[in-house]
């Protein structure tokens, strides 16, 4: 019950994995983990805090902002990175 209400007060259907795998990007799965990597960037953190939040995996960062920059659903306008409309699209269906 609290997860949900956390979900619904964040307005994202991420923060209620996050919620509900007990604050854990580390068991997020498949494209769970690049929304996560989409939503760290867009709040400013940095590649390096994200790498240390999935068990330092480096490659696995840098792959799925590759990932997502190579399918449009984010940009980085030179001081920061934004969520597309494309991205906005598929972020709402996961």
């Amino acid at each position: 019950m609290i997860a949900t209400r956390a979900a619904i007060a964040f307005g994202s259907h991420l923060a209620f994995l996050i919620m509900a795998t007990m604050l854990d990007p580390l068991r997020l799965r498949g494209l769970n983990q690049a929304v996560y990597v989409m939503e760290c960037l867009v709040k400013g953190k940095s590649e390096e805090h994200i790498t240390m939040t999935l068990n330092d995996d480096r490659q696995l960062v840098k792959m799925w902002i590759f990932f997502l920059r190579h399918n449009k659903l984010i940009a980085y306008n030179g001081s920061k990175w934004l969520v597309t409309p494309r991205g906005k699209e598929q972020r709402s269906r996961l």
